[in-house]
């Protein structure tokens, strides 16, 4: 297959899967447009109601979205996760499985969050405590799944199986004992995810720098082991400017949460700012990730090349 032949199937693989992408945007909104409309007032409330903790936005009557302006900026999130689809099916980056499912992370993080903004009950925060921890628990998940990538050789018999079960039991964990700390302690749910996030950052640069640690066992078990593969991407900037965009939503996230900003009935709302910005700050995370270069070391002795494919599929778009 010649050269034109790959850009035709690939212009026609992102037509049908933005087509896709819009339809199931379109569909999410009139599925949370509904679920507003349902009298929940049979349902156990959310914790904050009973304790008066609630964010700065009024609630609404039963029977309609009772907190709009939050719940309808939780769909930057799902829009930032089908936008990650449709870069993924323009070009497929090493790594690309685990950037699908952050990518769905997100779509479904958008969904929950909305779904317990416009109804504010109980089973409603759940889900929306395991969206978010969908998301966030992804972040040092891979962050370990790419530090097992640049030090595992890869002739390691069953690497990809190791690999993949090392990656799920973490993502998992941190799903789990999120979920179960929000449903016992409301209140210490937000220092987990706050320490999840920390870890993500921790160990990201780690792995950048060659899994060191992980390194130096493989030379120990073997005098004769060489990390093969190594990490590079030409858009530094990336991962910082993801930590100071989501540094200024958390800022947001605060003066809402404490009401040193508060319009309870206004347009504009601190926990809208901060949905915005989180997942502007998670969106240019996977870029980050994205554009990254697999190579092997033999070939970065000299220089570090960049991703050129990923950055001409990324003009052509």
């Amino acid at each position: 297959m010649n050269t034109e032949d790959t850009i035709r199937q690939r212009k026609a693989s992102i037509f049908i899967t933005s087509s896709l992408c819009v339809i199931i945007y379109v569909c999410l909104c009139l599925l949370i447009a509904f679920v507003g409309t349902i009298d929940v007032s049979e349902y156990k409330p959310a914790d904050c109601i009973a304790t008066n903790t609630c964010f700065c936005e009024a609630l609404r009557d039963i029977g309609t979205i009772r907190q709009p302006v939050s719940t309808w900026t939780n769909l930057f999130f799902t829009f930032y996760g089908l936008v990650e689809v449709v870069f993924i099916s323009w070009h497929a980056p090493e790594g690309y499985k685990s950037l699908v499912i952050y990518a769905l992370a997100q779509i479904l993080h958008g969904l929950f969050s909305a779904l317990y903004h416009e109804t504010m009950i109980f089973s409603g925060q759940v889900i929306d405590n395991i969206g978010m921890y969908l998301t966030v628990g992804w972040l040092p998940s891979y962050c370990v799944e790419r530090s097992l990538r640049m030090t595992l050789p890869l002739s390691m018999r069953y690497r990809e199986v190791v690999i993949a079960c090392v990656f799920w039991c973490i993502y998992m964990s941190i799903i789990a004992a999120g979920t179960i700390v929000n449903i016992w302690i409301s209140w210490l749910g937000l220092v987990t995810f706050a320490l999840t996030i920390a870890a993500a950052l921790i160990i990201g640069p780690i792995s950048d720098y060659k899994a060191l640690f992980l390194d130096k066992v493989f030379q120990k078990i073997s005098p004769n082991y060489k990390n093969p593969n190594l990490y590079s991407n030409r858009y530094k900037w990336m991962m910082p400017a993801a930590i100071v965009c989501f540094a200024i939503a958390f800022t947001f996230w605060l003066l809402d949460f404490f009401h040193v900003w508060c319009d309870p009935y206004g347009f504009y709302q601190g926990h809208g700012v901060w949905h915005a910005l989180a997942s502007s700050a998670l969106f240019i995370m996977f870029l980050c990730y994205y554009t990254e270069n697999f190579v092997t070391r033999q070939e970065s002795t000299n220089k570090i090349p960049a991703d050129d494919q990923t950055e001409q599929g990324l003009m052509s778009m």
